[in-house]
């Protein structure tokens, strides 16, 4: 599946810094796609290292580099790669993170097969404090509702997972590039674009979160602080969550609700793999995807 002109159906943007050994990974896996009709554009905010050089070792011609000061705001240069990309669909994936091979394959099979605009999928936790005995164990955003009142609850879709349409994001000037919304800039983009379209979440492991000691946490008094600041920016009226009250998240804490909620986590990682082996034997895709038709 070639676009007319030789343009790319796909245009991945990674945006990095300082992170060579982790970008290396996601790139690879990036290059490992089955579907392979894409351009790859890396953006790097003046690394530490001859970034360019590194990126010519892939020797892939679907890959281009580019190096842009973001000023602190991961958002520009995401913004610089959207710009720059020629793809009908634009793909992000973190520089800490990384695809299953299939990640795109399975993405554009539903662009195909539906009227959408977005396309997400799980995410798998890997790296540190991830282990059995860890609260960080098993995968991200196990509550998978796409209704823009649960969105505005809950927000299950992680960026490196998601596959958009161009004209959309263009259509939006792209992310806000407001140092206020540092961090969940992607949150805010999800409900900037929701009514343009549908979302489809596939109950698939598509992307792999990595934890460590740089990375920006997903949850707890920080997250909840920037969505306060994007709701009150947007003029959004705040939604009560019922498992954000004192006593929930004190009982969260505790080592034993962490080791019944990963042996939990232990039995849906496996259900979720055997769902996702199950339809594409059978070809029946749509009993795992998750959408907001009905908005």
């Amino acid at each position: 599946m070639i676009e007319k002109n030789n343009f790319p159906v796909v245009s991945v943007i990674v945006t990095t810094f300082n992170r060579k050994d982790m970008l290396k990974t996601t790139i690879e896996s990036i290059l490992n796609q089955t579907f392979s009709q894409f351009e790859l554009l890396i953006i790097d905010n003046f690394s530490n290292y001859d970034f360019i050089n590194f990126i010519n070792s892939f020797n892939d011609s679907r890959i281009k580099s580019f190096q842009n000061n973001n000023n602190g705001i991961i958002a520009v240069n995401r913004n610089f790669g959207i710009k720059k990309s020629r793809g009908k669909y634009i793909a992000f994936c973190d520089d800490d993170d990384y695809w299953d091979k299939n990640k795109l394959f399975d993405q554009i099979k539903v662009f195909q097969s539906f009227d959408t605009i977005l396309v997400s999928s799980l995410a798998l936790n890997f790296g540190a404090d991830t282990n059995f005995f860890s609260k960080n164990y098993g995968f991200l955003y196990n509550r998978i509702k796409l209704d823009y009142k649960s969105l505005l609850i809950y927000n299950p879709i992680v960026l490196s997972s998601t596959l958009i349409k161009s004209e959309v994001l263009k259509k939006v000037g792209g992310f806000s590039e407001n140092k206020n919304l540092i961090a969940v800039e992607d949150y805010d983009l999800y409900l900037r674009i929701f009514d343009l379209g549908n979302f489809v979440l596939i109950k698939k492991f598509l992307i792999y979160y990595r934890f460590h000691a740089g990375s920006v946490s997903k949850s707890g008094i920080d997250d909840k602080y920037r969505k306060q600041k994007l709701f009150k920016l947007r003029g959004i009226k705040k939604q009560l969550d019922p498992n954000d009250k004192y006593e929930i998240r004190f009982f969260k804490e505790n080592l034993i609700f962490i080791l019944i909620n990963n042996v939990i986590q232990f039995f849906l990682i496996y259900k979720i793999k055997f769902l996702g082996y199950f339809s594409n034997v059978f070809n029946l895709n749509s009993f795992i995807y998750v959408d907001n038709y009905d908005k």
